[in-house]
């Protein structure tokens, strides 16, 4: 590679970091990532030539730089089986028969709040039917403004 090549890949990589900085984003973990595969890419890049390189350079730095404010998102309709559970949960709770109980969520051994519907058995034992699981965190900050 040409040292005005490398010149004008650091260029315009420092460009794109100082716009990130200048912005004042806690961009530390991404931008390595993607510097890293950006490294990957050019060194695939460079056997295409000095032409082919700095053009696609020159879209990384764009990607990079984009700040456009993404497209709100709404959400599809609700599943079957969430409304399903819903409707129990609404009879559980008519009927008194709703508790919050501690369980491990299996996938990451994590403690979690479930709420669950009493099943009034056959042998007269009582067990709970897990139908929601408590919102860990600031629900305004993890999800999108629900719709109604």
């Amino acid at each position: 590679m040409s040292k005005r090549l490398k010149e004008i890949a650091l260029k315009q990589l420092r460009q794109a970091a100082n716009n990130l900085d200048a912005q004042n984003y806690e961009v530390h973990d991404e931008l390595c990532g993607k510097a890293a595969l950006l490294i990957l890419r050019l060194a695939d890049r460079i056997q295409h030539g000095p032409a082919y390189l700095v053009a696609w350079l020159a879209e990384e730095v764009d990607k990079l730089n984009d700040t456009t404010t993404p497209q709100p998102i709404t959400p599809g309709p609700l599943s079957e089986g969430d409304k399903a559970n819903f409707e129990t949960l609404q009879k559980a709770m008519d009927n008194r028969d709703v508790v919050l109980v501690s369980a491990i969520r299996k996938a990451d051994g994590k403690q979690v709040g479930l709420v669950c519907a009493l099943n009034h058995n056959d042998d007269e034992t009582i067990s709970p039917a897990p139908l929601a699981v408590m919102i860990e965190g600031n629900p305004y900050e993890d999800f999108l403004d629900p719709t109604v």
